[in-house]
């Protein structure tokens, strides 16, 4: 017959995926109004403060489009100038009885109609100006430009990506999770990311986010958040996250421990024996007998049962041939593993 201690379970395995770095703050750029492209003013992999110019588009067209609307509205504003002297004389003809109310009330139409004129103009000189504005390209942040796409004199439409822009804030990368695990991963859960071409060692890093709709293959997107990472980390780097998970078969947390929270203990699955009303037991080695003990089983691996009462940790229990013994039989311990009984 063979022996073995008890051990703590191994409840836990490290998973391993393939990623991708990728900064976490990064934002494609593009220009607000269609035109053709006057002057590039960053390259990439240049570093960017915010508010800063980083391309401009020809104004003409939209310069053109102020002035227009400019004029309008001081030709517009004048009118109104007119109407408001109009009315303020008709109220006073009006006052002294020299003019019927119909009147007035034409010349506070007027007035009205002048002042809705103008709010239109200013709003159509707002646009105008906003365009013009739009004209420029400004960074919305500080950070780096990592992608480029366009050149001088290229015509652009509008919400067209010109350039990508990445804040300095930190790293992430980005994995897929199959299906079957994808529920053991917790956003704010700590696991470990290897840059092998930024550094040998292991990256500390922290669940940001868990896709809930599943990509190609039934995979869902996962990002963790890297805890403090070398400079040597850049955008686009292979990696490889390390997800502590449950080991398959042993279900919930609620499932891996017993109800007053005490960690599981290991048997291999030789160790235990079915009972009546389904209730289980093991041999254990005591003084030189061996004693039957019920157990409980909270769940089964490949090839351990997880206990979860009945055992502690050290207890010698018979892990190979259970089944010949009766309770309180002599036993003898010969060796590490070996166990000779006697009838």
């Amino acid at each position: 017959m063979v022996w073995q201690a008890v051990e703590p379970a191994q409840t836990t395995s490290i998973r391993h995926f393939s990623a991708l770095t990728r900064a976490q703050e990064r934002t494609p750029l593009s220009f607000q109004v269609p035109g053709r492209v006057q002057a590039v003013l960053v390259d990439i992999g240049q570093p960017v403060t915010q508010a800063q110019a980083i391309a401009r588009l020809d104004p003409k067209e939209y310069e053109l489009l102020v002035e227009q609307s400019r004029s309008s509205l001081s030709e517009a504003q004048i009118t109104l100038q007119d109407a408001n002297r109009n009315v303020a004389r008709q109220q006073s003809l009006y006052d002294r009885k020299l003019v019927a109310v119909a009147t007035l009330d034409d010349a506070e139409t007027l007035q009205q109609q002048a002042e809705s004129r103008v709010d239109q103009l200013q709003a159509q000189l707002d646009r105008a100006q906003k365009q013009l504005d739009d004209t420029v390209l400004l960074a919305p942040y500080q950070g780096v430009i990592s992608e480029r796409d366009l050149e001088e004199g290229q015509q652009v439409s509008i919400g067209q990506k010109v350039f990508q822009l990445e804040g300095s804030g930190g790293m992430e990368v980005l994995f897929y999770v199959p299906e079957q695990l994808i529920n053991q991963i917790v956003v704010g859960s700590s696991h470990q990311v290897v840059v092998p071409a930024a550094t040998a060692q292991p990256i500390a890093g922290q669940i940001s986010e868990v896709g809930n709709h599943a990509q190609d293959a039934g995979a869902f997107p996962v990002v963790m958040a890297l805890q403090a990472p070398p400079a040597t980390v850049k955008t686009g780097m292979s990696a490889e996250a390390l997800l502590t998970v449950a080991i398959s078969g042993l279900g919930s947390a609620s499932e891996r421990a017993d109800t007053d929270g005490t960690s599981l203990l290991s048997i291999p699955l030789t160790a235990f024996l079915s009972e009546p009303s389904n209730r289980f037991s093991a041999y254990v080695v005591e003084s030189d007998r061996a004693v039957k003990k019920d157990i409980t089983i909270a769940s089964l691996t490949d090839t351990h049962a997880l206990v979860s009462a009945g055992l502690q940790v050290g207890d010698i229990v018979v892990s190979k041939g259970a089944n010949q013994l009766h309770d309180q039989q002599p036993v003898v311990l010969l060796d590490s593993e070996t166990l000779r009984y006697n009838p």
